[in-house]
């Protein structure tokens, strides 16, 4: 099946999203469980992302590999610090995580430097809102939705 990004095609997607969701398993809970953004240095991003987003990670450690932890809510998640030895690096080859944008994705886009932004905001349906997507410091690709 092609999908087409005309609005009827999406709404058509969005309500067979919410088909199969009510018979999720696992409804009512948030199936991303867990993700890490491999990044360089480790101080360098926690800075960048704890500006953009106005949050503060708790640092650790994991089986040898630095992390910045961030703030917990229904998901966790952390920076890890890309070493030799690690067995993922850091760039735009990875899965791509959607953070919430908060009511409008404009406040978080203004804080980043508009060279990293690879698709401003964008209408996606009226129904499923707006995303964009940029590289952080590591060129890892990164998106953002808000219903605003």
């Amino acid at each position: 099946m092609r999908l087409s990004y005309k609005s009827q095609s999406v709404r058509f997607v969005h309500k067979k999203f919410k088909f199969i969701q009510n018979n999720f398993p696992m409804e009512g809970r948030n199936i991303i469980d867990w993700f890490e953004i491999p990044v360089s240095n480790l101080k360098e991003a926690t800075t960048f992302y704890e500006n953009i987003f106005g949050i503060q990670f708790t640092l650790g450690v994991i089986k040898n590999i630095n992390m910045a932890f961030f703030p917990r809510n229904k998901v966790s998640g952390a920076l890890a610090e890309v070493t030799e030895d690690s067995p993922f690096k850091s760039g735009n080859s990875g899965t791509v995580v959607y953070f919430n944008g908060g009511d409008d994705l404009n406040i978080i886009l203004n804080k980043i430097p508009s060279k990293n932004i690879i698709t401003p905001k964008t209408l996606i349906t009226n129904e499923i809102g707006y995303y964009a997507m940029f590289r952080d410091i590591d060129n890892n690709v990164i998106g953002l939705h808000s219903m605003k």
